[in-house]
């Protein structure tokens, strides 16, 4: 029995790494489980379906109970994998998720969150940007971003102007080639 599950683990692993959905979903509905994380880098299968974008994947492994709140090595979420891929179905299906479970409290994993909250805003996905931090909860978010040298820009675009600052860095680069 343990050696039938190995096999399905294993299978289920190497099925969400090579974006393998059927693979994956036959592996789960025999008994693979929704945990299991490759060994180097820690990734769980999740990570790698929101890091493939594959909702059917993400969605399978959710319905088992795969945590959407589970840390790789790196202290990333499956949610960031999808934000750095653009995956942005992806990131509304693992917000859901995430909603009502506890937010990571180790430090590293506290600033990594406040990068991807503002990597959201830069991508002008603010809505998803307020979500994240409304499950963060950063107790500074914007004393943290001006230590980092952000500046009111970032909060504009926060606060749902991301036409503006657009078109402001826009002029800003065209002043700037002018000059140059």
């Amino acid at each position: 029995s343990y050696e039938r599950i190995r096999l399905f683990n294993d299978k289920a692993i190497v099925a969400a790494i090579n974006d393998d959905m059927l693979a994956l979903k036959s592996s789960l509905a025999l008994g693979a489980e929704s945990w299991i994380r490759e060994g180097k880098y820690r990734l769980s299968m999740l990570h790698f379906a929101a890091l493939h974008g594959n909702r059917e994947s993400v969605a399978a492994l959710l319905e088992r109970h795969a945590d959407p709140c589970s840390l790789d090595s790196s202290n990333f979420l499956p949610l960031q994998r999808a934000i750095h891929h653009g995956h942005w179905e992806v990131c509304d299906q693992l917000l859901s998720a995430m909603e009502g479970q506890p937010a990571p409290e180790d430090v590293k994993a506290v600033e990594i969150l406040a990068v991807a909250v503002g990597l959201l805003v830069d991508l002008q996905q603010s809505t998803m940007a307020r979500r994240l931090a409304a499950w963060c909860r950063p107790d500074d978010l914007f004393g943290t971003w001006s230590e980092w040298g952000w500046t009111a820009t970032v909060k504009r675009a926060w606060d749902g102007h991301a036409g503006d600052v657009t078109e402001a860095l826009g002029a800003q680069r065209r002043a700037w080639s002018s000059i140059a």
